[in-house]
């Protein structure tokens, strides 16, 4: 109840309005939707310095995780109705950059024509979407199998990590109706999952990538 009471106090709203506004927009289906356009292809990369360097790698993980994260902080800025509502903006925005990382550190690992919007989704939610992913990648020794799947098991993966995302962002979204507080929270939330992501993508490409042809069964993992 104390979140229907903050979302009143800082919005002028009602618990009906509040209840609307969460069942409307924060849906496993909407999210998938918003996954599928942000992914819809895979960025070209953008690579300055020295490519395949750790060092330099774990540079662009950080610019990438400050430059998220200074995006979520901004839009959770107002607080109360139209803080909570820029999760939606706010997902988009961060998934675009988080792709572009990605991307960049294939590149570096000389693996940019490999990628797929599937291992875009292992790195990005290998933490909450492993399970919605086990029948296309699978880590056997030094290398990942990747199985290329048609499009409807992808729509399938997407509407499971949907609703895994939505589960872990159920804290996030609540805390953003409290102005400042939902700032420094979504701020410091989005570094930390922008930084994971690079991580992920370093450990991934880092070893070998060995595209499956369709309808080839995945040994167990």
């Amino acid at each position: 109840m104390w979140l229907v009471f903050l979302f009143s106090v800082f919005s002028g709203g009602t618990v009906f309005d509040f209840i609307i506004i969460m069942q409307n927009n924060l849906t496993p289906q909407n999210i998938s939707n918003w996954l599928a356009r942000a992914l819809s292809e895979v960025p070209e990369p953008k690579l300055i310095g020295k490519p395949n360097d750790e060092i330099y790698l774990k540079k662009i993980i950080k610019h990438s995780a400050l430059k998220s994260s200074s995006v979520s902080a901004t839009l959770a800025l107002p607080g109360g109705v139209l803080g909570y509502l820029s999760m939606i903006p706010d997902m988009a925005v961060v998934w675009q950059i988080q792709s572009q990382l990605i991307s960049n550190i294939a590149a570096a690992h000389g693996k940019h024509h490999l990628v797929t919007r599937e291992q875009m989704l292992w790195c990005m939610f290998r933490q909450i979407g492993v399970g919605a992913l086990k029948e296309v990648i699978v880590q056997q020794g030094s290398q990942y199998l990747v199985k290329q799947i048609g499009p409807k098991l992808k729509k399938q993966i997407l509407e499971k990590i949907g609703y895994n995302v939505l589960k872990a962002s159920g804290g996030k979204a609540f805390s953003r109706i409290v102005p400042l507080v939902g700032t420094v929270s979504a701020g410091a939330l989005t570094y930390y999952d922008t930084w994971r992501v690079g991580k992920n993508a370093m450990e991934f490409y880092s070893r070998d990538v060995i595209l499956l042809p369709p309808h080839t069964e995945l040994p167990e993992g």
